[in-house]
């Protein structure tokens, strides 16, 4: 089985372990040092307080404190944090993330460097890795909605749109996170208003 970690339990980050425990992944989800409270809830139980579903099964939870446990052997790493933490974050787990096989970023937005230039996540976590030695970082792999953190962790029909600038396909990658059980709920009919749309 291979072995998923997501960095950042807060609303997106904890939403996709939903899609990816059911695919059959070895999930893992590292809280930041922000994250306590979130986790706290998830262990007592409670529906995650950001996006008020209930947390996937299966999935083990790190502490801020165990990140190298939560890189150990990862296949994929996801980045699921606020844009204002990407930098702090990218940096601490650059050791796992590169050996990782692929990097996907959930997160949104820009950084803006000393230099004043303002990039891309993805370009900004390649440029991050490129100044802290690290010239040998996994394909990355954005990931853009439309779909909704809460939608997500309630199995809800969504969309994801995955893109990538290396020779790893979006489509492959796709194929890998795609369900290998039946959802546990039912899709959505198509309203009725919309059946009368061409």
């Amino acid at each position: 089985m291979s072995t998923i970690t997501v960095l950042g339990a807060g609303a997106m980050g904890s939403a996709i372990c939903t899609p990816l425990a059911d695919a059959g992944w070895d999930v893992r989800l590292w809280g930041t040092w922000l994250d306590d409270h979130l986790l706290d809830a998830i262990e007592r139980g409670e529906n995650h307080p950001r996006t008020n579903q209930p947390f996937a099964q299966g999935v083990t939870l790190y502490r801020s404190s165990e990140l190298d446990e939560a890189l150990a052997g990862a296949d994929t790493v996801i980045v699921s944090v606020a844009s204002v933490g990407v930098e702090q974050v990218v940096k601490m787990a650059l050791p796992g993330i590169v050996k990782a096989e692929a990097l996907m970023v959930t997160s949104k937005g820009f950084l803006e460097f000393d230099n004043g230039d303002v990039l891309l996540l993805p370009d900004s976590i390649r440029r991050i890795a490129a100044d802290e030695g690290y010239d040998n970082l996994p394909p990355i792999i954005a990931v853009a909605g439309p779909v909704k953190a809460n939608e997500c962790a309630a199995r809800e029909p969504t969309a994801t749109i995955l893109g990538a600038r290396t020779s790893t396909s979006p489509s492959s990658t796709r194929a890998q996170f795609a369900p290998t059980t039946t959802p546990s709920r039912p899709p959505t009919t198509r309203p009725a208003w919309k059946s009368a749309l061409p």
